[in-house]
């Protein structure tokens, strides 16, 4: 049974939602990070199938723009905005 925790994020201006599976505790966390599969229902089973192949939590998330997340607040990203999000990500949980 997979064990699955959502939760909504407010850091800033950025609002991110988060689902995290943990089916192994004291392992370590897989973060996905991604740029054109930008939410979480576009990932479908392969977080599950990582999680169980690899036995690691992993942690998923809606980008910024994207399905339960805050809208884009930037016209234009950066060539850094994946590196920057995966610094908050990693702020959080790393």
């Amino acid at each position: 049974m997979n064990k699955i925790v959502v939760i909504n994020i407010d850091i800033s201006l950025d609002k991110i939602e988060i689902k995290r599976i943990k089916n192994y505790p004291g392992r370590p966390t897989i973060i996905v990070l991604h740029d054109s599969l930008g939410c979480i229902k576009l990932w479908g089973n392969f977080p599950y199938k990582l999680g169980n192949l690899t036995k690691c939590t992993v942690l998923i998330y809606d980008r910024q723009g994207y399905e339960k997340s805050l809208p884009f607040t930037k016209t234009k990203r950066d060539r850094h905005y994946l590196e920057t999000e995966a610094n908050l990500l990693m702020a959080i949980y790393g």
